[in-house]
């Protein structure tokens, strides 16, 4: 598949949609324009937090990352064990049984009241690609942290092949969802380390895919959904980066994303999501952020999973780079702590007239788009089936794809017996021209034998007619012998 020369990465932040125009230069991604668009009306902020902060307990109990309940499970681990249901298994490995915590604040897009102002959005958007003048539109989507939710499962050993794998995980969950198996395009899962893997989900409705629909009603066949992925995920471009320059000794790499309502704690190993963490609220003050995120980051670390942090990476999205790094190096003094920039990756570069500062998630997003993608930005790019449909030129089943190589493959068969046929009609043509070489030398050979016949039967008379005059010639011989003796 070519790779697009023209990729537009596009991350909510809050209010604002940050869209980033990016160009293919050599092996190099150049951020060459950002555009932001205010989109509160859609998102509706107002009392946002609030719900935040209301649901947060509910995020924490579902999760197990409240204090109360920390020291309630260390108490009482022993008694109430086998009191423990499926349910609370799958609680324990991760499983959100909610879904309705951080990722209902971004399915907005089809509630009432709103159309006017989508249409409001998705006209000035369209404005923003007239502007540059694509005849095709490459679209990568950043899904903000909080919206998608991850959780690890632990399958058997004695399950082998993959057909069994997705059969356990769709048994697994179907019983988080109340025996009802969520929609196939809203999960996606990956193999980690072991018998291990790690389930991202996604909302039902994603704002950001509103806008696309919306988007090719104005202009069909313009606008290609390249990448809808994650923010996790799309920052993993650089870790992977890090990770390539670092000590290369066994660790995890810890990746803090600071955003503007929420933030959320990754473990990362071997280029992979180990664990995720729920999303933490964000609040007011940003020492006060910091701290409620460093203390998380201790409570996850006093478990004993992690068992070496090579590194701590930031996304900063609040704006206090000085603080954020000087909170965490102040306790890990000897670990390396830096904030990550879209600038950083080698293979992005920005250009001298852009002066708004590039979202690392969607230039990660534009580079899993515009390179070769890793097995995690393969596995959860959360591009919706219809939507993969629509952009194909051809919509072929397998019984059209087998039709068109049976197609391709004809001539290919027919020249192969043409080819045959002449190689056997020079073959006896070059026989038929032996074959004449050697009647003309035989010519000469036939007439020695035609004279040696004749010498034959003359030698042959010669000798009969010697043998009729020798008739009687021993009894003259033995007679003339009597007479002379006698």
């Amino acid at each position: 598949m070519f790779k697009p020369k023209v990729i537009y990465g596009l991350k909510i932040d809050d209010d604002q949609l940050r869209l980033v125009r990016f160009e293919k230069k050599g092996k190099l991604l150049q951020a060459v324009a950002v555009r932001k668009l205010d989109i509160s009306g859609l998102v509706r902020p107002e009392g946002r937090r609030d719900k935040e902060r209301d649901e947060a307990g509910t995020t924490e109990e579902v999760f197990g990352f409240s204090e109360a309940e920390e020291h309630a499970a260390a108490a009482g681990s022993a008694t109430n064990g086998a009191a423990k249901t499926e349910t609370d298994t799958l609680e324990d490995l991760g499983f959100d049984l909610d879904m309705d915590d951080e990722s209902a604040n971004w399915d907005e897009s089809g509630l009432e009241g709103q159309d006017d102002e989508m249409v409001t959005v998705v006209t000035a958007l369209d404005n923003i690609f007239r502007e540059f003048g694509d005849k095709k539109v490459n679209l990568a989507f950043v899904m903000p942290t909080g919206s998608t939710s991850w959780f690890t499962l632990s399958i058997p050993e004695d399950i082998k092949s993959q057909k069994l794998k997705v059969r356990y995980i769709e048994d697994r969950l179907s019983k988080v969802y109340n025996q009802q198996l969520p929609d196939p395009e809203t999960y996606k899962w990956v193999q980690t380390t072991g018998n291990r893997v790690l389930i991202g989900s996604c909302p039902d409705h994603i704002l950001l895919l509103e806008m696309l629909e919306r988007l090719n009603l104005a202009r069909p066949q313009t606008y290609f959904l390249r990448a809808c992925v994650p923010e996790e995920v799309a920052l993993m471009q650089y870790v992977s980066e890090a990770d390539s320059t670092a000590d290369e000794q066994e660790g995890s790499s810890i990746l803090i994303e600071f955003g503007k309502t929420a933030a959320r704690i990754v473990v990362i190993k071997g280029g992979l999501i180990q664990s995720a963490m729920p999303v933490i609220p964000r609040v007011s003050h940003i020492p006060a952020y910091a701290n409620k995120v460093f203390s998380r980051m201790l409570m996850e670390l006093e478990k004993g999973d992690v068992k070496f942090i090579r590194q701590i990476l930031i996304n900063d999205g609040v704006g206090a780079e000085d603080h954020l790094v000087s909170v965490f190096e102040s306790t890990f003094m000897e670990l390396p702590c830096r904030i990550l920039k879209a600038g950083q990756h080698e293979h992005l570069e920005i250009a001298e007239g852009v002066t708004a500062s590039v979202p690392v998630a969607a230039a990660g997003a534009a580079l899993a788009t515009s390179g070769k993608q890793d097995k995690l930005t393969e596995t959860m790019n959360f591009i919706p089936k219809r939507v993969s449909d629509r952009q194909k030129v051809f919509k072929l089943q397998w019984h059209g794809v087998v039709l068109l190589v049976c197609i391709a493959l004809v001539p290919v068969v027919v020249n192969s017996f043409y080819q045959q046929a002449q190689q056997q009609l020079e073959d006896a043509r070059q026989e038929a021209a032996l074959l004449r070489m050697q009647i003309v030398e035989s010519s000469g050979i036939a007439d020695s034998v035609r004279e040696l016949d004749s010498r034959n039967a003359q030698l042959a008379g010669q000798l009969s007619q010697m043998e009729t005059l020798g008739e009687g010639t021993r009894m003259w011989t033995t007679t003339l012998d009597i007479l002379h003796a006698g």
